[in-house]
């Protein structure tokens, strides 16, 4: 999972959003790791975000 900063946050807190998650999702549905990016995520034109985006991002980062 791929998360952003409110604005103005200094900094986000991965394990308590993690944690969180647990507490609030079923087990299948609890991501296996958020990785904080800074910034909006990426929207397509219809404004949507931009998942594929976000995906092939991912993929090329495990990759190196």
């Amino acid at each position: 999972m791929i998360a952003t900063a409110p604005y103005g946050s200094a900094a986000l807190d991965v394990a308590g959003l993690l944690a969180e998650c647990k507490q609030r999702m079923p087990a299948y549905m609890v991501p296996h790791g958020i990785h904080p990016m800074a910034g909006p995520l990426p929207r397509n034109p219809n404004g949507k975000i931009d998942r594929k985006l976000l995906s092939t991002e991912w993929h090329e980062k495990q990759a190196h």
